[in-house]
């Protein structure tokens, strides 16, 4: 109970414990951030330590946390309703709760001022939506350690065109591909009824190169703040004749007039990065390496 103070040491060795689980999830800052709190007392409870006033949740059920001195990942298991502020199926397709970090711990309901005591803390996982509740996985801080990290080798580029910054590695090391230059802003015209083809008249007319397919593997940026999907990016899978093809469609609706800026793409071929682009000092792949067959 390294942290917790002696109040509320006295308090969890009562044989009633007056205790009310606290949840704290702070989303990613390049979906906005938000901060959500809950618990599962009857009334809504303020945090000491942040300030934060903490609402009960709609209904749901928690696993157990396990913590102990292993080096095993302690995660759990929670269930909760599928409605906003919680995990809705929209808000999981757009990506909004990859990697949002979570603290759980416990308050005195009866006199908060006692301070928390932690159960644990770490990032949130899979997240399955059904028809009126999800289940959320969180993950706690030692399943980093569980995870491969690493490069495999392979012929093509590991990189993704116009990555990286000057002087700090990627495919844009040397400011030859920077990708607001391999790019052009442009107006959708049409959205086909399942969102993957997107006409954008500008992808030809204005379009740094007019080849066919320059925009294959690419990306379709949102920046018109109108639209839901501000600041989101969907990969392309290919283009022609002032139309991009997208490999799964945005999250969220992509109507009519919405401005976007679309990027061109490379297929990480040795040969494009010379003719195409002459960043072959940048190349991050293994093109002689012989295959098992040989």
């Amino acid at each position: 109970m390294k942290g917790t103070s002696a109040p509320m040491r006295f308090e969890m060795g009562k044989p009633l414990a007056r205790l009310a689980r606290c949840w704290k999830v702070t989303q990613r800052v390049d979906v906005g951030g938000a901060v959500m709190t809950w618990t599962d007392h009857d009334t809504p409870l303020t945090d000491p330590i942040d300030g934060l006033v903490y609402l009960p949740i709609a209904g749901g059920s928690q696993s157990d946390i396990v913590s102990d001195v292993s080096m095993q990942a302690a995660n759990d298991n929670m269930s909760i309703a599928s409605e906003s502020p919680f995990p809705t199926l929209d808000s999981v397709r757009a990506g909004d709760w990859d990697y949002a970090r979570r603290e759980v711990f416990m308050l005195c309901w009866a006199d908060t001022s006692k301070g928390r005591h932690v159960l644990g803390s770490g990032t949130i996982g899979q997240i399955s939506v059904g028809l009126s509740d999800a289940q959320v996985e969180g993950r706690g801080l030692l399943n980093a350690l569980s995870q491969s990290v690493g490069d495999l080798t392979q012929p093509g580029c590991r990189h993704r065109f116009g990555d990286g910054s000057y002087l700090m590695g990627g495919c844009n090391n040397d400011g030859t591909t920077d990708p607001e230059v391999y790019s052009v802003i442009g107006t959708v015209s049409d959205v086909s009824a399942d969102g993957v083809d997107v006409d954008i008249p500008e992808v030809v007319l204005g379009s740094p190169t007019t080849a066919s397919g320059a925009y294959a593997w690419g990306r379709l940026k949102v920046i018109d703040p109108d639209n839901l999907n501000y600041g989101r990016s969907a990969d392309i899978k290919v283009n022609i004749a002032g139309r991009v093809q997208l490999h799964l469609p945005f999250p969220y609706p992509l109507t009519i007039g919405t401005e976007v800026q679309v990027y061109e793409g490379c297929d990480g071929l040795r040969e494009t990065c010379i003719t195409r682009f002459n960043n072959i000092y940048n190349f991050d792949g293994e093109p002689f390496l012989p295959g098992t067959d040989k």
